[in-house]
């Protein structure tokens, strides 16, 4: 069972945390998740974890970033697919569609588990997680476009709209201002 990284075959079972079991690559550090490892995993924990609902679609538009270099699968061989994590961790890990196994390189392992990510693990490759990492990237693009563009304007232009969202009469003010002349006699 060849690594995507490094294409060693040498490997140790390893137990990363609360018995989630992985093959830990000797030469390069990186770990193999087999989905039959994460459903075992789930058996055991899935009642303690929050349920997460899904979000209707078909699945088919999942997000990947292109790696340097192809990587395969450990055990069927097919091509991972590299996927940001989200939730405020800036990486990504490699899914195997064909399997369903993850491939996480070295130290990709520890931020999902300081963040207590590592419950969320089988989630990360669903259409509704990849969607919300979409959305929240999204949205950091856009903030980060008017922190430039209003440049130190911008903490007042926010506290102003959060003061406009909280009043009681918000979208009448927001109707009011995205008019061209709200006291324009028609």
């Amino acid at each position: 069972m060849n690594r995507p990284v490094c294409l060693s075959n040498h490997s140790d079972p390893v137990t990363l945390v609360d018995g989630v079991r992985a093959a830990s690559c000797r030469s390069c550090a990186g770990h193999w998740i087999p989905r039959h490892n994460d459903d075992a995993w789930l058996s055991q924990h899935g009642k303690t974890l929050p349920a997460i609902e899904p979000e209707p679609g078909t699945g088919k538009d999942l997000p990947a970033e292109p790696a340097a270099k192809p990587r395969f699968c450990p055990s069927c061989q097919k091509f991972l697919t590299k996927l940001p994590v989200g939730r405020g961790l800036p990486i990504h890990v490699d899914h195997c569609a064909g399997c369903g196994g993850f491939w996480l390189d070295l130290g990709e392992w520890d931020a999902p588990e300081a963040s207590q990510l590592h419950d969320e693990l089988h989630f990360i490759a669903s259409p509704h997680w990849q969607r919300s990492v979409r959305h929240e990237r999204a949205r950091q693009l856009r903030e980060q476009h008017f922190v430039k563009r209003f440049d130190a304007g911008f903490e007042w232009i926010r506290a102003v709209r959060k003061r406009i969202d909280e009043h009681p009469e918000s979208k009448a003010i927001h109707t009011f201002l995205s008019s061209e002349d709200p006291l324009a006699v028609g």
